[in-house]
């Protein structure tokens, strides 16, 4: 969407304070570490920098008009939205749609307002500007010095950066869409050659350090298409000076020392690309899971914000089928591409190639630094959505929608208009909206702040002290599986069974292939006598994770308090054909067998 009428010369407050809120919040909003904690962050800062652009917006209004590449992205939008509706409404509907209504405006905004004078240099400027905040606050954490790990929450990834910021492969995916535009006005001599190459050595370091393989492939293709674009322009002694500052932190990283206090071995996990392993197992895995759920369900897909359930539920045969698969029960496909088309259908994948291939040609027409970075950034999260799912993390899908509209304004083009007032009406239909995915989103913050603070008393083994945070996270979202499911825990664990077991009831109807939540009410059951459908129960858990220890063990007790005796010694043993050491089963096995015949045949009567 290109502007209809002339530009403003200079930016207004509202926009300016809209870019750089735009710029610094995204990036920044990845700590504490656990995913939920730092996802709701994220589309409340998103929320908010839109309605200041959304205002800015309403305040000036521009006409547009719309071209090829404006029609498939709205058609992409409004089909996302069909594949939700078509599941019905329940309380995770309103969440998921505002997100994605948040995307469809930001690129309405880029789409009309990066064409104006100093828009896209001063977004460029915070984007970088927060991007380099965080790239800084790894490298410290690397190096031992992280000021705030007293607060942070491991997320499971031992000493690679940013691991207290969240996901590093989240972080990555991010540095992979926005790098270009830090490198192309650098090495074609735009920017000043020592600023430029210590920001762009800061990135680079940042990349690195995250020990994201797929993302350092994403991101070397992208580099290489940059480069090539920028053809006689580029600067080779700033390339040599890049090139000699990551071997050389490549080196540092690799050896022991005082300057690697983290221990990292980045040579070595450089080395594995070639010998990928289990990470190539296991997203071939995931991958075909996806593609099962995409054939299910061709044209509308499981529904918009429905994929989670859909897929765990086509990963259970599978590891049924093949134990030895080294991934179990990921809630993404690793791949946007199949994920899409599962969660959207077949349609909606091809819409988002459409847009991305539009993008991709227009920008080829043009030679300057702006638009060989906005592809280059654009192609590398494409690339990097093959290995990974930078489409479904907050801060990298509002990126590639903000840069595919500045794509679309660079490109220009003409078609249907929209004047002033139809703009400034659609300004202000944003900022309502805006406004109300603030609200939702904050909402969510203080259920998911309740919630941790219920888990962090269920993991010091309080209960009863879990109870008030779940039971307040439960009240404000009653849609969220995993709030039932851990309120059902605190409440069996409680001796409250009846409460225990409505809980229970309540996940599995948001998310019935939830195996933790049939083995809790499975439990829940037979603690209360209910033998048949405990077994039942149990049984549906391990349909769906046959891997699960503590359900075989539950299932064991459950058939021994029945009388089947002989079924709980074929549970117990297919636990330790999974593990021979597991102590309870080991225990149980021998404490069955050493029942006379006569006890066993007694206790079936």
């Amino acid at each position: 969407m290109s502007s209809a009428s002339s530009e403003p010369k200079s930016l207004p407050r509202l926009e300016a304070a809209g870019l750089a809120w735009l710029g610094l919040a995204l990036p920044l909003a990845f700590w504490p570490g656990l995913e939920q904690a730092y996802r709701l962050p994220q589309c409340l800062a998103l929320a908010l920098a839109a309605a200041l652009l959304a205002g800015a917006w309403a305040w000036q209004p521009r006409g547009l008009r719309f071209s090829l590449l404006d029609a498939a992205a709205l058609l992409f939008f409004a089909w996302r939205l069909a594949s939700r509706l078509a599941q019905g409404w329940d309380a995770q509907a309103p969440a998921w749609l505002l997100e994605q209504a948040l995307y469809l405006l930001l690129y309405i905004w880029a789409g009309q307002s990066l064409g104006s004078p100093g828009s896209g240099p001063r977004l460029r400027f915070w984007l970088l500007a927060g991007l380099g905040l965080g790239a800084g606050y790894g490298i410290l954490q690397a190096l031992g010095l992280d000021p705030l790990a007293s607060s942070a929450r491991s997320a499971g990834f031992g000493s690679r950066a940013f691991g207290s910021l969240g996901n590093p492969d989240f972080w990555a995916g991010e540095l992979v869409l926005l790098l270009p535009l830090a490198l192309a006005p650098y090495l074609s001599g735009e920017w000043p050659r020592v600023k430029g190459a210590a920001l762009a050595a800061l990135l680079l370091a940042s990349l690195l350090l995250s020990g994201t393989r797929g993302a350092w492939l994403a991101g070397a293709a992208s580099t290489l298409f940059l480069l090539w674009r920028m053809g006689s322009r580029l600067r080779l002694r700033r390339l040599g000076l890049l090139v000699g500052l990551g071997l050389a932190l490549l080196l540092a990283f690799s050896l022991p020392g005082p300057q690697n206090p983290g221990g990292l071995r980045l040579a070595g996990r450089l080395a594995s690309l070639a010998a990928p392993g289990e990470a190539a197992q296991g997203r071939a895995f995931m991958a075909g899971a996806a593609y099962q759920v995409a054939c299910q369900h061709p044209w509308l897909g499981c529904g918009g914000g429905c994929f989670t359930g859909a897929f765990l539920a086509a990963q259970g045969p599978r590891l049924a089928a093949d134990p030895t698969q080294p991934y179990r029960f990921t809630h993404d496909a690793h791949c946007d591409p199949l994920q899409l088309a599962a969660e959207s259908g077949w349609p909606a994948l091809a819409l988002y190639l459409l847009c991305l291939g539009l993008a991709l040609a227009g920008l080829w027409q043009r030679r300057g630094s702006t638009a060989v970075a906005l592809s280059a950034g654009l192609l590398g999260l494409a690339l990097h959505g093959l290995m990974h799912f930078p489409l479904s993390v907050v801060p990298s899908a509002a990126g590639f929608w903000l840069l595919l509209g500045w794509a679309r304004c660079t490109c220009g083009g003409a078609g249907w208009a929209l004047g002033p007032g139809g703009a400034r009406a659609l300004a202000l239909a944003g900022l309502l909206l805006c406004l109300a995915a603030a609200f939702a989103f904050s909402r969510g913050m203080v259920a998911d702040h309740a919630f941790h603070q219920g888990m962090n008393a269920m993991a010091q083994g309080q209960p009863g002290a879990a109870l008030p945070g779940l039971q307040k996270a439960m009240g404000l979202e009653p849609g969220d599986p995993e709030h039932g499911l851990q309120l059902g825990l605190a409440l069996n664990s409680l001796g409250r069974q009846a409460e225990a077991e409505a809980a229970f009831r309540a996940s599995l109807a948001r998310l019935p292939s939830s195996s933790a939540a049939w083995a809790g009410l499975g439990l829940c059951l037979a603690q209360q006598g209910r033998l048949p459908e405990a077994l039942q129960c149990l049984r549906q858990a391990l349909a769906l994770d046959p891997r699960d220890l503590a359900s075989w063990g539950n299932l064991g007790k459950a058939l021994y308090l029945s009388g089947q005796v002989d079924e709980a010694l074929r549970a117990y043993g297919q636990g330790l054909s999974l593990d021979p050491a597991w102590p309870e089963g080991l225990s149980a096995l021998r404490q069955l067998k050493a029942l006379p015949r006569a006890a066993r045949l007694k206790r079936a009567e």
